[in-house]
C-alpha cells in the first residue's frame, strides 16, 4: 500500500524523529514523505523574478539535516521509502488544500507539541492549516523519552552517523 505522508518541518535534526517515528510503525507500506516547510513570499517583482525555489530549500537545510536525511534514505530501499523536501508558499486554506490535492497527499504526521524553529519573519506554521484540512493527521508526543529504543529521538554523531 501506498502511503504519502506530508511532515512539518524546520530543517532541524529534531523535524525528522516523525519520519522515524512512521517508519517504526509502518507495514509493508510505501512510504513518500513530504517534508514541507511553509513561507511567504516576497511582494516585490524583481525578487520574485529572481525566485527559485530549489535554492531557497538548499539554503534553508543544515548540513546535520541534509546528512540525517541521507542516513534515513540509506536505511530503506528507494522503492519503500521516498523523502521529499517541499516549499509551500500559500497564503489560504484553499492554497494549502490544492498544494495537499497537488502532491496526492494521504495523511499528516505532527508533533503534539510543534514547536518549530522559525527564526525567519517569513516562514510560519503549518499546523493550523493541516488541522482544518481533509488529511488523516496522526499526532505524536516527541518530548518525553522512555525507556524503549524505538522511542528515542534520533540524534546524529559527529561521525555522521545515527543513533537512534
Amino acid at each position: 500500500m501506498k502511503r504519502t505522508i506530508l511532515i512539518p518541518t524546520d530543517f532541524s535534526v529534531e523535524s525528522l524523529n516523525l519520519v522515524k517515528h512512521t517508519l517504526a510503525n509502518a507495514r509493508d507500506d510505501n512510504l513518500y514523505f513530504f517534508l514541507t516547510h511553509c513561507r511567504f513570499l516576497s511582494d516585490c517583482p524583481i525578487d520574485l523574478l529572481y525566485f527559485s525555489k530549489t535554492e531557497l530549500l538548499q539554503s534553508l537545510k543544515t548540513p546535520e539535516f541534509k546528512r540525517t536525511c541521507k542516513a534515513l534514505r540509506q536505511s530503506y530501499s528507494a522503492h519503500k521509502v521516498l523523502i521529499k523536501t517541499e516549499l509551500f508558499t500559500g497564503l489560504n486554506q484553499a492554497a494549502f488544500n490544492a498544494f495537499i490535492d497537488g502532491n496526492q497527499i494521504d495523511e499528516a504526521v505532527i508533533p503534539k507539541r510543534y514547536n518549530p524553529r522559525l527564526n525567519r519573519q517569513t516562514s510560519f506554521n503549518p499546523i493550523p492549516f493541516i488541522r482544518k484540512s481533509r488529511l488523516k493527521i496522526t499526532e505524536v508526543s516527541l518530548g518525553a523519552k522512555q525507556n524503549t529504543q524505538d522511542n528515542q529521538d534520533l540524534t546524529l554523531l559527529p561521525n555522521g552517523f545515527l543513533r537512534a
